[in-house]
């Protein structure tokens, strides 16, 4: 840059000076990522950028009351919901830029309830045993259990016999100090024999049909 200056006479004199001039600084660019596993959020401020490639600041907004700083944060949310993430970033000259997301954040699924304890086990009678005894008369005997396996006296047993499935004969017993319930057939003779316990019943007793031991469950086929 050059000044001449010149008086009334007409002298005249002259300076010069060189003068760099220089684009004015140009604000840089807000922009971010964002990753949320539930109610927790990852944020990446690393797309934001300067067009001078001068060091930014980072200032994050997360929609909560929660504020933090620097490229990158982490924040985890107290309830589900939508909120307005904002970042601001600023260059060394004062210049900002801001940009804001919208971002869901959900609440993790609830634990699965546990699975409920088995309720002890009421007193139960079971079909132990069914034994048949063939001759000119038929016999046929069953063997009563309680639910620790020990013989039950007093339980009421019904049930049928077949014989050659054909002939059936309804019975009824009452246990004896064995667990045992008796049916005699007189003068049977001989064929294929079936005995079904329809019935076990005790005041304050269950029939656990899971643990009749009988060869067929509650029955039992012999010839």
């Amino acid at each position: 840059m050059t000044l001449t200056v010149a008086d009334p006479d007409g002298a005249t004199a002259t300076a010069s000076e060189t003068v760099q001039v220089t684009e004015p600084a140009q604000p840089p660019t807000a922009g971010f990522s964002v990753t949320c596993t539930d109610l927790a959020c990852q944020l990446d401020g690393s797309p934001s950028s300067d067009p001078e490639g001068e060091q930014l600041t980072y200032t994050w907004n997360l929609g909560d009351g929660t504020t933090l700083t620097g490229e990158t944060a982490s924040h985890t949310y107290d309830a589900a919901g939508t909120y307005t993430v904002e970042l601001t970033v600023s260059d060394p000259s004062g210049l900002t830029d801001t940009t804001s997301q919208s971002v869901t954040v959900t609440a993790p699924a609830p634990e699965p309830e546990p699975e409920p304890e088995p309720e002890p086990s009421g007193p139960a009678v079971h079909v132990a045993d069914i034994e048949h005894t063939h001759g000119r008369h038929f016999l046929s005997v069953v063997t009563v259990h309680d639910e620790n396996g020990a013989p039950k006296p007093g339980v009421e047993v019904k049930g049928t016999v077949c014989k050659n499935g054909s002939v059936c004969i309804p019975f009824y017993d009452v246990t004896d100090s064995q667990g045992e319930a008796r049916f005699m057939w007189h003068r049977a003779g001989q064929g294929t024999f079936e005995t079904c316990v329809t019935e076990l019943n005790e005041p304050g007793y269950e029939w656990d049909q899971s643990r009749d031991s009988a060869s067929e469950g509650a029955c039992h086929t012999t010839s």
